[in-house]
């Protein structure tokens, strides 16, 4: 039952989950996943980078990369974008599951 109100919202979304397309995480290379994490966890460009110890530049630069690769303006859009697609994964696993 759970699995068919699941498929028929998604039905429902069609172009609208378009948006939560993209590059996955796991393409980001890994310094610049290290960041993106720092950052989705609410630490300030200047904390991730004495947290890692690099240049707030380099922190910098990993952001405007990431922000581009996600189509996304600020970082509020980053992480509402992350937290659909989890959501999202976790319904499509629960559709497998119930298949």
């Amino acid at each position: 039952m759970f699995a068919i109100l699941v498929h028929e919202v998604a039905h429902q979304l069609g172009k609208r989950l378009s948006y939560l397309e993209g590059p996955s995480f796991l393409d980001l290379p890994n310094l610049a996943r290290r960041v993106l994490l720092h950052l989705l966890e609410g630490e300030s460009e200047k904390q991730v980078a004495k947290a890692m110890d690099i240049s707030r530049h380099t922190v910098h630069e990993h952001v405007k990369k990431t922000h581009q690769r996600y189509g996304v303006k600020s970082r509020g859009e980053l992480l509402s974008k992350f937290m659909a697609r989890s959501a999202l994964e976790m319904l499509r696993n629960t559709l497998d599951e119930d298949a």
